[in-house]
């Protein structure tokens, strides 16, 4: 009996029709994709909604209304040459100089503001009705106890307890202006780097031919601490504050820490910085002045950057440290400045004398004893003299005369220089001939005007 035929049937497999399905379904969510992203540019937006506009050319939908493109101009060359000019500051409009007296000060140095000197002037100001204390000069350190946490933190600050020595002044009426210098501060320049003017070589803090450094008038931290040193002698009781060293060095040296796109001149930097002042001063109702150097009344701002016109439009007044043969043309030119003669906005600042304007302020020794002129220029009186004892001397053609009748030998008498240059000769030489030379000529000086006192006292 034959066997029976087995055929064996494996199982099917249907896995590749699931991968082309799965391959089918891809193409089609990416044809989807791509349709959504490709179709957009032929949606119209209209009065009747969104809409397909599968008619419209695609440069239209794209640009319409573009037209044709065309070549660009040719470029033509033109030779400019540009001109930075100084700017032009009268027009400007400030509140400066409102409400102002004449003044006629005194000037007290730094080293010479203490505690026995505000006493003193508390009782012998004289014909004088301003006192103007320097409390912070170029060398930057501070003459009063500040509050001002800088002038801590680098050893600025001074010991005099102001406010209490100021009082009797103020009883007295005596109108109070505290100098203090601005942007010329060399201790602090030095001591805080990162606010000072630095040498556009060097890097390092600039300093002058003089030594002097500069803080940056364009620093935040610089316009702070002045700002704060303004607020706090204002609220002691001073009057007014009077600013030295508004300048800044020709910007070809320096660099400043603010990056602009062009470096300003100094011109630009301290007029820029002087109008900040006048704006912080307003709110405050701090009457601000300042000293001008006499080189910029005559030229372009000089090299220190001040423009006298400007400085009356930020500033209460603007003084100028003067001389008897300069003081006519350094007062012409503050008028023609300002536009106009003024008795409360132009001082001058001299020494040992009064001049012939409204508002002055006298330097110097002879500054104690106010009687006197312009053309009356007096002998100081030495340091160890009251006013009063001040007061009897006079000038003498060969002597200072006080009234009780006592006589010193001048320096004018011819055999007093004499006598004078041979004893200079024996301190700049050891040689026994030159002192016994010098001896001879002491007696030949001295005798003949010895005896000729003596017997004008018969």
């Amino acid at each position: 009996m034959p066997r029976p035929r087995t055929v064996y049937r494996g199982k099917r497999k249907y896995s590749w029709i699931i991968t082309l399905a799965a391959m089918l379904v891809v193409i089609a969510i990416a044809l989807a994709v791509w349709l959504f992203y490709y179709l957009q540019r032929f949606i119209v937006y209209d009065k009747d909604g969104l809409r397909l506009d599968l008619s419209a050319q695609r440069e239209e939908i794209l640009h319409p209304g573009a037209a044709e493109p065309t070549a660009p101009p040719a470029v033509q060359h033109v030779d400019v040459e540009i001109v930075v000019d100084q700017r032009d500051y009268s027009d400007i409009r400030t509140g400066a100089g409102r409400n102002l007296r004449p003044i006629h000060g005194v000037f007290v140095p730094a080293k010479d503001v203490t505690e026995n000197t505000l006493k003193y002037y508390s009782e012998n100001m004289g014909d004088f009705d301003a006192l103007v204390l320097e409390l912070k000069g170029a060398d930057g350190f501070l003459r009063w106890h500040s509050g001002v946490a800088q002038a801590d933190s680098f050893a600025l600050n001074g010991t005099l307890e102001l406010a209490e020595l100021l009082a009797p002044l103020k009883e007295q009426g005596v109108y109070l202006i505290a100098q203090i210098s601005a942007l010329a501060d060399s201790a602090m320049a030095q001591r805080n780097a990162p606010i000072a003017l630095k040498n556009a070589v060097t890097g390092q803090p600039f300093s002058a031919a003089d030594g002097t450094s500069y803080l940056d008038p364009y620093n935040d931290s610089t316009r702070a601490y002045l700002l704060a040193l303004l607020t706090e002698l204002q609220g002691m009781g001073f009057d007014e504050v009077m600013l030295s060293g508004v300048s800044c060095p020709d910007s070809d040296a320096v660099r400043f820490s603010m990056q602009m796109t062009k470096t300003p001149d100094s011109v630009t930097a301290v007029s820029s910085f002087a109008l900040w002042l006048r704006e912080q001063a307003d709110p405050l109702g701090l009457r601000l002045s300042a000293l001008i150097g006499s080189d910029a009344l005559h030229s372009d701002g000089g090299a220190a950057g001040q423009n006298p016109v400007l400085f009356f439009k930020a500033f209460d007044r603007v003084a100028v440290a003067t001389d008897f043969d300069g003081f006519a043309a350094d007062v012409a030119a503050l008028e023609t400045a300002l536009g106009t003669r003024s008795s409360t906005r132009i001082v001058a600042v001299t020494e040992d004398y009064t001049p012939e304007l409204e508002s002055y302020i006298i330097r110097g020794a002879g500054a104690a004893s106010p009687a006197h002129h312009l053309s009356e220029l007096r002998i100081p009186p030495p340091k160890t003299q009251g006013a009063a004892e001040a007061a009897d001397i006079v000038d003498s053609p060969n002597s200072i005369e006080r009234k009780e009748g006592i006589s010193v030998p001048s320096l004018q008498s011819p055999h007093a220089r004499i006598s004078l240059a041979a004893w200079v000769c024996l301190l700049r030489s050891n040689r026994l001939l030159n002192c016994v030379f010098s001896c001879a000529i002491t007696v030949y000086g001295w005798f003949p005007i010895a005896m000729g006192r003596a017997g004008g006292r018969r």
